[in-house]
């Protein structure tokens, strides 16, 4: 994260360190810590973790948790603004039968990958979302005309690794060239 950290044990829990002043270290205070403190997901145990700016995302292979700054709706919660200092489970793509394989958390932004499709929500001031607008989104956002095994956010930017394996989907903020084709222009929707 910016000012934070997590990790992953072998036993599939979260632990988080540094700053927590929009409740990033998930433990259910905004006190910031100067040693690993375990996120309490009970009996659940996570497989993979990301961090944003000052949100994080996790899943256990078939749910979706977020917890943090939900300042751009970066939480996925279906509301724009707020902090979340514990863990949230996406009740949203579960129930709509979405598997997560991958995960990631941008600057303010979260995407993952999924048996149906990309999802993508929070900021989208640079098209980050794939969504073909600028408007962000506190509720998740299926781009199910895409699939891809591998995701990854920049600051204000997404990728993904197209099923085949040989070839990068980018798309969102583009003013240095991150987007990758040859352009500054951001990029609406996935190129």
């Amino acid at each position: 994260g910016f000012e934070h950290s997590l990790a992953l044990d072998q036993n599939g829990h979260v632990w988080a360190w540094g700053y927590n002043g929009t409740g990033q270290l998930g433990d259910e205070s905004t006190t910031t810590r100067l040693e690993p403190v375990q996120v309490d997901f009970g009996s659940v145990r996570i497989t993979k973790i990301s961090a944003g700016w000052s949100h994080n995302v996790a899943t256990d292979g078939s749910k979706v948790y977020t917890w943090g700054d939900n300042s751009k709706g970066q939480l996925g919660l279906g509301t724009i603004g707020g902090n979340v200092a514990g863990m949230n489970q996406l009740s949203a793509l579960y129930n709509q039968g979405v598997i997560p394989s991958d995960i990631a958390a941008g600057g303010y932004h979260s995407a993952i990958t999924a048996n149906n499709g990309i999802w993508t929500w929070g900021a989208n001031d640079y098209g980050q979302l794939g969504n073909n607008s600028t408007t962000k989104s506190g509720t998740p956002l299926c781009l199910n005309n895409l699939r891809g095994f591998g995701v990854s956010c920049g600051g204000y930017h997404t990728l993904l690794i197209a099923p085949d394996g040989n070839s990068v989907y980018a798309w969102g903020s583009n003013n240095y060239g991150q987007v990758g084709n040859e352009t500054f222009d951001n990029q609406l929707t996935p190129t």
